[in-house]
């Protein structure tokens, strides 16, 4: 099988604790550098963030393949803020009163 193309989209939509064990797999095991974020890396994602990495995927016939990840977005809400400035908080569970 030969892949051409240049680059791809993968999107991963999934409950927060999975996605942070996702995170903690890439900077600790893959260690990639996310920066300053690595004082949270054991906080679960918040409902409906986006977090981002670029994944570069190099093989030659020379060397071993080699992979880099770089951090692009980090538990993003800006999706959430409202032409007032407002934030909708998802993280809090509406009760029904019946």
């Amino acid at each position: 099988y030969e892949n051409n193309f240049s680059d791809l989209d993968v999107l991963i939509v999934s409950h927060g604790a999975v996605i942070r064990e996702l995170i903690k797999y890439f900077a600790c095991d893959l260690q990639t550098d996310i920066g300053q974020h690595l004082d949270t890396i054991q906080d679960i994602a918040p409902n409906t963030s986006i977090t981002r990495f670029e994944v570069t995927y190099s093989t030659s016939e020379e060397a071993n393949p080699t992979t880099t990840l770089e951090l692009i977005d980090y538990h993003n809400k800006t999706h959430l803020i409202n032409a007032n400035n407002d934030e909708y908080n998802l993280d809090v569970v509406n009760k029904c009163s019946l």
